[in-house]
């Protein structure tokens, strides 16, 4: 079994590899741009690690990294030392983005099949919502989503926020209550 620092070595090598594959550069165009001779290279980020004697296998070390990531912007520090699993500040955020869609997905499920059991019904809108007003007087709108409720012939459009409020409260209802009958059975 390796040890935790040899993870890391290993981890930063093929991501610095990464680099390098993901330019397309030739070894020593790349060796040259981050200012290290090319067999110094050879020894951060081998050809392949399959076969390579781990005991010669250099560190990428926070030098190494930032003259990569100053070269190359699109690649953190952070991520070419294995501190973070994302390559930049953008993919972080579009994971982000993506994992508070994917939960809000599943809330809105839920609440939805909360709302039904209640007698309501919920249906997802697109409503504009002004954004700004430019100097020359043109309004500018996004795009967002909201949810009309409605029951026994009446509807209201619930904002995002205030829907996202609903949610929070119901969540919260609903782990104190699971966690008084897990408590209750213990």
């Amino acid at each position: 079994m390796r040890d935790i620092s040899q993870e890391i070595k290993i981890t930063r090598s093929k991501r610095l590899k990464k680099v390098l594959d993901d330019t397309g550069m030739q070894r020593k165009e790349f060796a040259d741009k981050i200012k290290v001779k090319p067999s110094y290279l050879s020894v951060l980020a081998p050809k392949k690690l399959d076969g390579f004697d781990l005991k010669r296998l250099a560190t990428v070390t926070p030098d190494i990294a930032g003259r990569v990531s100053r070269k190359f912007p699109s690649y953190s520090v952070e991520w070419l030392l294995g501190k973070v699993d994302y390559r930049n500040e953008e993919e972080r955020s579009k994971a982000e983005e993506a994992h508070q869609k994917y939960e809000g997905d599943r809330l809105a499920l839920g609440l939805g099949a909360i709302s039904d059991v209640c007698g309501y019904k919920m249906t997802a809108t697109v409503v504009h919502e002004l954004k700004e007003v430019l100097p020359n007087g043109t309004k500018h709108y996004v795009p967002d989503t909201a949810i009309i409720l409605s029951r026994d012939g009446k509807s209201v459009t619930v904002p995002r926020d205030e829907l996202k409020a609903l949610q929070q409260e119901v969540m919260h209802f609903v782990d104190f209550r699971l966690s008084q009958m897990l408590n209750r059975n213990n």
